[in-house]
């Protein structure tokens, strides 16, 4: 798994981040990050939570605002959520991965949790697949819209190595993030076990579709779903419902979460 980033690499994601998503000013990163629960805290020892991180310029409560809550419970699916207020001041300081384990998921465990799966969109999918990176024996699942992978040079430098099996950095990966997570990528796919299962859901209109191509190309194939879309709320609604359906053996299976 990825070890602990550097400070330059901390730096260079926010340059990208920045570059990437225009993103206005941002209060600075509270400690410890806020939690916003959707379910009560489970009678039993072994139950399902979703974590969603929030996207560019989304706080606590965004989730909701778009269907995300109603939708699962409509579903009838054993599994409590809860949303991470992971704006962008932790990705802009470094610490988001630490604040997510020290005060999100750790908590979440302690509570009884042992199944525990990040949902992210855009940046909230390159905030889960960092954290999956660094502690992937946290989580028990991910789930991934149309995340943010790096810039159009490094997507289009391993699509001229011949793909992501094909490509290796010519870099230094610690000074690099960008290089430091697809090497990742690449390793997770050669990884038959895969023990970790990642899910990954775009529009075949999004503005990061080529990068989200090739991560497709080292998951399960039925763990990756493409519909007519954009860089859009409507768009990851709709897959929503499609993973829930995908899913809910998965979570059924291993829950005493009460009805």
């Amino acid at each position: 798994m990825i070890r602990s980033y550097v400070k330059i690499f901390h730096r260079l994601m926010i340059f990208v981040l920045l570059s990437a998503f225009s993103f206005g000013c941002t209060p600075p990163a509270k400690v410890p990050m806020d939690t916003l629960y959707y379910e009560d805290v489970p009678k039993v020892r072994e139950a399902h939570l979703f974590i969603f991180l929030p996207g560019r310029g989304d706080r606590l409560g965004t989730y909701k605002k778009h269907g995300f809550i109603d939708a699962v419970r409509q579903k009838g699916l054993k599994v409590a959520m809860a949303e991470a207020d992971a704006y962008t001041a932790y990705y802009e300081d470094g610490s988001l991965e630490i604040r997510l384990k020290e005060d999100v998921i750790e908590p979440a465990k302690a509570k009884g949790y042992k199944h525990i799966w990040l949902v992210g969109i855009s940046m909230g999918g390159t905030g889960s697949l960092l954290y999956a990176g660094r502690y992937a024996d946290d989580i028990s699942g991910v789930i991934l819209f149309a995340p943010f992978l790096g810039d159009e040079a490094i997507i289009n430098e391993i699509k001229q190595r011949g793909g992501i099996q094909k490509w290796n950095s010519g870099r230094t990966i610690e000074d690099d993030w960008q290089s430091y997570l697809w090497m990742w990528i690449k390793n997770y796919g050669q990884d038959k076990n895969k023990s970790l299962p990642i899910y990954l859901g775009y529009g075949d209109n999004d503005k990061f579709a080529s990068a989200n191509d090739m991560l497709a190309t080292v998951l399960q194939p039925d763990h990756v779903v493409v519909i007519k879309g954009a860089h859009d709320w409507q768009t990851w609604k709709t897959l929503w419902d499609i993973f829930l359906d995908k899913i809910k053996p998965i979570l059924n299976e291993k829950s005493d979460l009460p009805q």
